[in-house]
């Protein structure tokens, strides 16, 4: 064991000092259940692991292809989270039976779900097991929000309180006065949880009563507690939170500090440690005062003690304690050196830090800088709507970097090519976690391994992280939590820059070279002794290959770039091609647009102009009015690597459909310029053949930081998927202000308006709850309110909510909405 006060700096990277825990006394702990999922449970078992203990994990149908699923040495399934009356992993009695089950020492509870559930905690003990956090009597006075307001009131009088109202009665009357005395505006707050779940501001007096409902709702399905309390809303603060850990001896260990302001919906979304902003006065009394919250409750094991700072005072005050580990928690173990799980276990097997001969000193220094970043399955753009779907590849950055910007770098996560992100959970899908040894260099790290990190699939607030870092706020670090809803415009709704051009119309070959690809390396290519590409008239147009490509940001849908459409004639040399591109719209199906761009002759219909246009495109591509001039590019393949990978998908009530894509790296020469492309095709496409529809690709590209979809057609394909224009001379009608559809899986919470009622636009219409958040569906036309659907209703992607239809639809049709 080393007894140099603090670890060295290179170890604040991966190499983290491990507290080993006692086997010497009672509480030896040689079998640990992992009570909780996803990436903390790979967390926990990982340290666990190395330290020797036996590892059993918990999972449900629903993340069975989760790497948690298999993390551990043993591994427990808990059935359906969706056909139970309860979430398995908030479910007490059976998880205190199954630990008991598997010949468990210890529970670790993890973080949400029970993490600082006292009559947990309490259950576990009873049991005759151990828990790895704080006492249940910790858990009841500091966990609540409440209760820890009347605790530090009663014994810590010195600590710094916001304004506002912590008492038990939730009549709304009561809460609307007391909103009044605190003064507007207000944060409502569960007081029986955190993570950002139940909060809600108001700013004015009328809003109060939706607001706390919801608040309450959310607090309720999150927490099992509707219970809520309210504060005084510090508009321009900083987040600051303490990391402390107590022993049996009541010893606390101060970990610093960490900054957590980049929030959205008071999640965070940005930690970094330690705050450049902070004064060391003021760190100084933060911590102190941590520890004297901590000792005045004789806290035992991990906790995090929150502040909010009011940038224009400098004046701190308590927000909570969390009694469990943080989400953040790396941050904090990168520049300090240690191991939190293994102090969490060291504490609860009996360990006193006197006895550590490392950890007696304390911490008495951080080294260089940390920040983590929230990868989210979600769409910014639509206030940050939470996705679901199948992972078509998941590649971490690290993978494709030197070793010097792998260093120091750490991804927390339980995500893999194959898995399924589910509605159920959280849409936190990685924790990604640099080290460096000055912010700058911090900053840059992360940003080059943002850009590298491969998540194709489901919309993600990758380019949105990328966006938060390279604001001029966040380099000064002079940034408030209101950083995001402050910069909506540079943040959520800008253009690409000049460039996307360029890089969209090299990547609008990807699709032509890997099909052509997979097509040479076929096991039975018929001709196989023809040389590729060749042709007998090579001169003439009609046999070059062709096709039709279309290029869309589909990964966030904050980029403003409208789709582009290639048209590439592809001749085929020995070692290369050469590749005539074409910059087109082919032609708008709109019959708005048809009438602005085209001539309709005498007696013609709509029909006429599309199909004179569309043979305009094959037949004389210069001359086509939405044409630029071809590019002729000569393109090489200088490396090239692809593999299949398979999962599993479920539509409705059918059973679980096996599929297969193919994953590729590509590094093509365009022209004398290397890019490199990490692509990943669509399952549900078929080959570039096919005639119903197109052959669809994903594309990540580096140099901007996010994937776009490509999807090739060839020249039959993409004529039969615009039958229908021609056939029925107008695209389709639709009004998608009057129908509302579910954009993803989800469950109906509340029908608020009554079939037939009129409801004015703006008027909430229901309120659905999917991936732990709950959303309002708000009209936006006036009409009359139409559903099929009632409270409890589980609603498949794409199916119709509710109609919001005008009276003489409603008359017409009697009832309107179809599931």
């Amino acid at each position: 064991m080393s007894t140099s006060q603090n670890p060295p700096p290179e170890t604040a990277g991966p190499n983290l000092y491990l507290a080993k825990p006692r086997t010497d006394k009672e509480r030896h702990i040689r079998r640990l259940l992992v009570a909780n999922r996803g990436e903390i449970a790979c967390r926990v078992v990982k340290t666990a692991q190395t330290l020797g203990i036996a590892c059993i994990v918990i999972y449900t149908e629903e993340d069975r292809d989760s790497l948690h699923a298999t993390a551990g040495q043993e591994a427990v399934c808990l059935g359906h989270i969706s056909h139970g009356r309860q979430n398995p992993y908030q479910d007490k009695d059976l998880l205190v039976q199954t630990a008991l089950d598997v010949r468990a020492d210890a529970v670790h509870p993890g973080y949400g779900y029970l993490s600082e559930n006292a009559d947990f905690a309490r259950a576990i003990v009873a049991a005759g097991l151990i828990f790895v956090g704080p006492s249940p009597e910790s858990i009841l006075a500091l966990g609540d929000k409440r209760e820890a307001k009347k605790f530090l009131s009663m014994h810590v009088p010195g600590v710094p309180l916001i304004p506002g109202y912590n008492g038990s009665s939730q009549d709304e009357a009561v809460l609307a006065a007391e909103a009044d005395r605190i003064g507007y505006p207000i944060l409502i707050k569960a007081a029986a949880g955190g993570g950002g779940r139940g909060m809600r501001i108001v700013h004015h007096a009328e809003d109060l009563h939706e607001e706390l409902n919801r608040a309450q709702s959310e607090a309720l399905h999150s927490f099992g507690s509707p219970d809520c309390l309210l504060e005084k809303y510090i508009e321009n603060g900083k987040h600051i939170e303490i990391q402390i850990v107590g022993d049996a001896s009541g010893d606390i260990l101060s970990l610093y500090e960490r900054e957590c302001s980049i929030q959205r919906r008071h999640q965070k979304v940005i930690e970094e440690a330690p705050s450049l902003w902070l004064l060391d006065t003021v760190r100084g009394q933060m911590a102190e005062t941590a520890r004297l919250i901590a000792k005045s409750m004789a806290y035992e094991n991990a906790g995090t003690v929150e502040f909010m700072v009011d940038i224009r005072t400098g004046a701190f005050y308590f927000l909570e304690v969390n009694t469990r580990i943080q989400v953040e928690h790396p941050v904090t173990e990168m520049i300090t050196g240690v191991d939190i799980v293994a102090l969490q276990l060291y504490v609860a097997s009996g360990g006193l830090w006197m006895e550590d001969e490392i950890l007696k000193h304390g911490i008495k220094s951080t080294f260089g800088h940390a920040i983590e970043c929230r990868l989210c399955a979600e769409d910014p753009a639509q206030d940050f709507l939470p996705d679901s779907g199948l992972i078509l590849r998941w590649t971490p950055g690290t993978v494709f970097l030197d070793l010097s910007e792998r260093q120091g770098v750490r991804f927390e996560t339980a995500l893999q090519t194959g898995a399924k992100i589910s509605v159920f959970f959280d849409s936190m899908i990685a924790k990604i976690v640099v080290w460096a040894t000055t912010r700058q260099e911090a900053i840059s790290k992360m940003l080059a391994v943002l850009k590298h990190t491969v998540c194709i699939g489901v919309k993600t607030n990758q380019h949105f992280l990328q966006r938060c870092l390279l604001q001029p706020d966040f380099a000064n670090g002079v940034y408030s939590t209101q950083f995001i809803s402050g910069q909506e415009q540079a943040l959520l709704h800008f253009v690409l820059p000049e460039p996307f051009l360029d890089h969209a119309m090299g990547a609008s070959i990807v699709p032509t070279i890997l099909s052509r690809s997979v097509t040479t390396k076929g096991r039975y290519r018929p001709f196989s002794n023809v040389r590729t590409g060749f042709r007998n008239q090579i001169y003439d147009q009609s046999n070059r290959i062709t096709d039709i490509v279309s290029v869309q940001n589909r990964s966030t849908t904050s980029i403003d770039n409208p789709s582009l459409w290639f048209h590439i004639n592809w001749l085929q040399r020995d070692n290369s091609a050469d590749v005539d591109l074409y910059n087109i719209q082919p032609f708008s199906t709109t019959a708005t647009t048809l009438e602005a761009k085209t001539s309709h002759r005498d007696g013609e219909s709509n029909s006429a102009p599309l199909i004179r246009h569309f043979h305009q495109i094959f037949a004389n591509m210069p001359g086509c009015q939405d044409s630029e001039s071809p590019r002729t590019r000569t393109v090489r393949v200088i490396q090239s690597s692809h593999h299949h990978a398979a999962g599993n998908i479920t539509t409705g009530s059918k059973s679980p459909s096996k599929l297969e894509w193919a994953i590729a790296d590509l590094v093509v020469e365009n022209d004398n310029r290397r890019q490199s492309y990490y692509i990943a095709t669509n399952p549900l496409s078929r080959t570039p053949l096919d005639k119903e529809r197109p052959h669809r690709v994903w594309c990540h590209i580096p140099a901007l930081g996010t994937n776009i979809m490509l999807e090739q057609y060839s020249k039959l394909s993409f004529a039969e998927s615009h039958r229908k224009y021609f056939r029925n001379g107008d695209a389709p009608h639709s009004d998608p202000e009057r129908t509302y559809k579910a954009l993803m899986p989800c469950k109906v919470l509340k029908v608020l308006k009554q079939n037939g009622e009129a409801v004015k636009a703006g008027d909430v219409l229901l309120v659905i709850e999917s991936m732990k958040m709950e959303m309002k569906v708000s009209a936006m036309t006036d009409g009359l309110f139409q559903c099929a659907l009632g409270t409890g209703d589980a609603v498949e992607e794409e199916s119709v909510l509710c109609q919001v239809l005008q009276e003489q639809s409603l008359n017409q049709r009697g009832t309107c909405c179809e599931n």
